[in-house]
């Protein structure tokens, strides 16, 4: 997942405390950001609280896709 590019260097991910906001170009891409944090969940016992979790799409595209959580 090569995030989004800024007119900066990528950033794939923001992190603050308990809160992970991945960030990605294709649905394609973010559903991969979505299998690594389930990996991280499952290597460390973390758990994603799926209530508060949601996919916000800046630039929807004609169809839109959903995404696995």
């Amino acid at each position: 997942n090569a995030g989004c590019t800024m007119a900066a260097p990528a950033v794939p991910c923001l992190v603050f405390a308990d809160d992970v906001h991945t960030l990605s170009e294709t649905v394609a891409d973010a559903q991969d950001a979505l299998r690594r944090v389930d990996a991280f969940c499952q290597a460390t016992g973390f758990q994603v609280n799926a209530s508060k979790s949601w996919a916000v799409d800046i630039n929807p595209p004609v169809h839109s896709a959903s995404l696995q959580l």
